[in-house]
């Protein structure tokens, strides 16, 4: 989940209307769950992922737990990554919530949002202001989420704000962060154990249990699936395609890539992804069969 969390992390605020944050160091039980997450571990696969995709991987955006904070929210949040703070916000009574319900471990089910989240932070991020005619344009990009927000100078009221493909991106998201979740218990020797057996069971059987985006990666999919059939390439070259996009960055701003989504998947279906609500998905995956 990617959240637009303006203020300063450090103290208790209200951030957005139901959104609040606090230091861990008054959330002792989940700074003790973080402390038995294995960064340098999960760092490493980000790591390899962002090379393979043709990154630079010294200045990775990887956010360690200094930069992790104690979230409270109404709108059932686990976990949100903010571009502009660099920071991460683990809700940890939702992450409790979701382990009692289907009866997985706390700890693994921390280990998964914050896979999600660090995706989210590793991949393509770029913050920037601009000033025109009175106005200030905030432009934000994560992965392939683009979200510009116009405010009028001098007294800040918010005129327009846009967000564009953000439900692709979350999708993208979601399926490497499972990747990155099994590779996660492969190396820390966890693979085999019960706990891990549980988890990835129910996430199986019952993806809406892992993420609230679970029909967005099905969709992605859904579109590896068909440009692999269309274009007669093997599906892991085209997913690695859709991840490599993420991590560098403009790929669906290219025209050339537009024409070529749309005599693939139909025209104009690109436009329509960008601006995609969750309502839409499977409305689109009958249509194109």
């Amino acid at each position: 989940m990617v959240e637009k969390i303006d203020l300063q992390a450090e103290k208790a605020e209200e951030v957005n209307p139901g959104i609040h944050i606090e230091s861990l160091e008054k959330h002792p039980e989940l700074k003790e769950l973080l402390d038995k997450v294995d960064f340098d571990t999960l760092r490493d696969i980000l790591k390899e992922i962002a090379d393979r995709s043709g990154v630079n991987t010294e200045r990775l955006n990887f956010i360690d737990p200094k930069r992790i904070y104690h979230l409270q929210s109404q709108l059932k949040l686990q976990a949100a990554y903010s571009g502009k703070r660099r920071a991460i916000f683990i809700n940890n009574v939702e992450i409790d919530d979701a382990a009692d319900k289907f009866g997985f471990s706390r700890e693994l089910g921390l280990v998964h949002a914050l896979c999600h989240e660090e995706v989210h932070a590793t991949s393509k991020n770029e913050c920037r202001s601009i000033s025109r005619e009175n106005k200030l344009i905030e432009e934000v990009t994560i992965g392939y989420l683009a979200h510009r927000t116009t405010w009028a100078e001098p007294i800040n009221i918010k005129e327009k704000e846009e967000i564009f493909y953000s439900l692709f991106n979350e999708g993208v998201t979601e399926k490497l962060a499972q990747e990155v979740f099994a590779e996660y218990l492969r190396r820390t020797g966890g693979a085999g154990s019960e706990a891990a057996k549980q988890i990835l069971k129910t996430y199986k059987e019952n993806p809406a249990a892992a993420s609230k985006y679970w029909e967005a990666s099905a969709l992605v999919d859904f579109l590896v699936e068909k440009i692999s059939e269309k274009c007669a390439l093997e599906k892991q070259r085209v997913w690695q395609a859709f991840v490599e996009g993420m991590y560098k960055g403009g790929a669906l701003e290219d025209e050339e890539v537009k024409n070529g989504f749309d005599e693939i998947i139909g025209s104009g279906m690109l436009k329509k992804i960008s601006t995609a609500k969750l309502s839409d998905i499977q409305v689109w995956m009958e249509l194109l069969g």
